[in-house]
């Protein structure tokens, strides 16, 4: 069954593909600062290497390294893994962008990097870039989520120094194509290319992608979407100030335990204060307040100092009168809910 490029472009049109050298780095830093979603296409391989079959992808059920009669993937002749390399990727890119679809469903928006049939995604992809990665500090290797070639085939027992030492250039040899050039089909197909060399940081380069991207917008939202917790007590489990989106949530407003109902409200609002001032706030910014009294009838008390402060913006209210686990000095306790739009 063969579906039209149209339909999968539709399904794929919040996926962000970034293709060549340190695209991992690159959608790592990418994924921290504005949330999004990475999709590896190195992990959807090994996923997917369960459902291939012989028919349909010969390739991937291929055992090469038995086949040659070789201990490691890095010893088979250059041109096998060029061979192996092209061909499973072209089996399993199908089931990559079936996982694509999945994802998107699921995610504003989606990063996907990773080696691809690239001339067979292309038609089907809207987002898409391409690192030109000529820096001579880049490792393919040296990276924690890539085997790192050199120290597995040291402590290798079966090979002589100089075995080792071929298999180690061997990999690089395998890894390696021509930095510095840009692949004929990105130039044919329009695809975006990113320079990157030893002038420029990782940081610098996906500041670039994600400018080409448009992602600037995304950062403010995803800091509305994260929580953020202020004045953290760890005797007492609590956070002070709690930011959820646009909301402030503030819990247990005390002072002056030993002063009068009157010391011990202001002491309780100017707690509130100092809180609201870490996030930027004001009093004026509270929307909704509970006030716990132990005496219900010292409302009107309250109500005289937040006439006092909060300057005619005042919030709903509630108010309960309750035992306090100090029953002696407690008078007063006060919780809120603040609100700013957009986090300003």
């Amino acid at each position: 069954m063969d579906i039209a490029d149209n339909i999968i472009r539709n399904k794929l049109k919040n996926v962000y593909f970034i293709w060549g050298r340190g695209k991992t780095t690159v959608a790592d830093i990418l994924r921290n600062k504005y949330g999004c979603f990475v999709f590896s296409t190195d992990e959807a391989r090994d996923r997917n290497m369960a459902y291939a079959c012989p028919e349909n992808q010969p390739c991937m059920c291929r055992d090469f390294v038995k086949e040659y009669g070789v201990k490691s993937f890095w010893e088979l002749p250059r041109e096998v893994i060029k061979y192996r390399e092209e061909h499973f990727l072209r089996e399993v890119t199908p089931m990559i962008v079936a996982d694509l679809i999945a994802v998107s469903a699921q995610y504003d928006t989606v990063i996907c990097e990773g080696d691809i049939d690239y001339e067979g995604i292309i038609s089907a992809a809207e987002h898409f870039v391409w690192l030109n990665n000529c820096g001579t500090k880049f490792d393919w290797f040296d990276r924690p989520d890539h085997e790192n070639i050199v120290e597995i085939t040291s402590k290798r027992t079966d090979l002589t120094d100089e075995e080792k030492a071929a298999v180690i250039q061997n990999a690089y040899n395998s890894v390696s194509g021509n930095e510095g050039v840009v692949p004929r089909w990105v130039t044919e197909n329009g695809v975006k290319v990113i320079p990157w060399d030893d002038s420029a940081t990782a940081e610098e380069t996906a500041a670039k992608v994600a400018e080409y991207f448009g992602f600037d917008h995304k950062e403010e939202a995803y800091k509305m979407k994260k929580i953020e917790r202020y004045d953290i007590n760890e005797n007492w489990a609590h956070s002070g100030i709690v930011r959820a989106g646009d909301f402030y949530f503030l819990n247990y407003c005390v002072r002056d335990l030993n002063g009068t109902i009157e010391q011990q409200v202001n002491g309780a609002f100017d707690v509130m204060e100092e809180r609201l001032a870490l996030v930027g706030l004001t009093l004026e910014n509270v929307v909704q307040m509970n006030c716990l009294f132990k005496n219900i009838w010292d409302i009107p008390v309250m109500e005289k100092v937040v006439q006092e402060r909060f300057n005619g913006k005042y919030p709903a209210r509630k108010s309960i009168q309750t035992e306090f686990a100090d029953p002696n000095n407690l008078l007063f306790q006060v919780d809120a809910v603040a609100y700013s739009a957009s986090g300003e």
